[in-house]
């Protein structure tokens, strides 16, 4: 009989069709409305920035490709990483900078880490946060809802700041795709939401303006569910989204500035080896109990 037939390969044996680079095309399909709406509101100026950046994350993986000699592996995250950071970019952001920006999530948040399922940053959040310390006057009009706004003009994208508070109507329908093709953790996001409200209730913060302003809503599915550079485990992955609602709200009372948001982000970030490190994953069969041997 011949055996070139079998193949062998190492457990697990396991098939199922859900892959990383299929939930990186479903997060990109379900932040299509809110792209639909950025167009709508900014009359081509921010999607011509979206456009921009994704170009960067494009380019950027092409030319990373051929410098290190590497097969491209078209997975999704190139268009995905730059996606999100443009979504954060203020109203009116140059762009070279945006070009930059969606370069720099691919190439330095990704691929300097060593590529997919090895970045310990958020590469959109890397992004983000080099961009607005290098250009600060350029990227200077992301505030966010103040007082003087009303509801009408925050939910359908008339208070100005970063693109994605354009689009705060739409964001309601991309997380309702997100949780109906099953892609994110919601739990790690209604942590994230709940001690966010509480936190700042305890310190006297307005709600509302604080939920409205710096895209706060949008993090809580689309970058704080993140899958590799968060922990592991659904325990871990709460208590991440606890300490990144708690910085967050520490920075925003401490001083508002635009970097509050990724700055929090990146920090929980950094503390997700410690957070695998303690909190480990249970035990799927019960423990057996020491038994010790008859005496004789």
């Amino acid at each position: 009989m011949r055996m070139s037939a079998y193949i062998q390969t190492t457990s697990p044996h396991i098939f199922h069709p859900d892959s990383v680079s299929k939930r990186n095309w479903k997060q990109s399909a379900a932040l299509l409305p809110i792209v639909l709406a950025v167009l709508f509101v900014s009359k081509w100026n921010g999607f011509q920035v979206i456009l921009a950046a994704i170009s960067g994350g494009m380019i950027g993986q092409w030319l990373f490709a051929k410098v290190s000699k590497a097969k491209m592996h078209f997975d999704g995250q190139s268009l995905l990483f730059p996606l999100l950071f443009s979504l954060m970019l203020p109203f009116g952001a140059p762009y070279p900078i945006a070009f930059a920006g969606g370069f720099i999530s691919t190439v330095i948040g990704k691929e300097f880490f060593g590529g997919a399922g090895a970045y310990p940053f958020h590469p959109s959040m890397l992004a983000l946060l080099i961009v607005q310390l290098s250009f600060p006057a350029m990227l200077s009009g992301a505030h966010g809802w103040t007082h003087e706004m009303a509801l009408p003009d925050l939910a359908w994208g008339y208070a100005g700041g970063r693109l994605i508070t354009s689009a705060s109507a739409a964001l309601s329908v991309s997380v309702l795709l997100l949780l109906w093709m099953r892609v994110i953790a919601w739990d790690a996001s209604v942590v994230f939401l709940v001690t966010l409200v509480l936190f700042a209730y305890l310190l006297g913060e307005a709600i509302l303006p604080l939920l409205a302003m710096d895209g706060v809503l949008f993090a809580a599915f689309f970058l704080i569910t993140e899958t590799v550079s968060t922990p592991t485990t659904r325990r871990g992955h709460r208590l991440f989204a606890c300490l990144a609602a708690v910085t967050y709200v520490l920075f925003r009372v401490t001083a508002a500035h635009p970097t509050n948001l990724p700055c929090s982000i990146l920090l929980a970030n950094s503390l997700t080896p410690l957070l695998d490190h303690w909190i480990r994953p249970r035990l799927s069969y019960p423990k057996q109990e020491n038994r010790t041997r008859p005496k004789s």
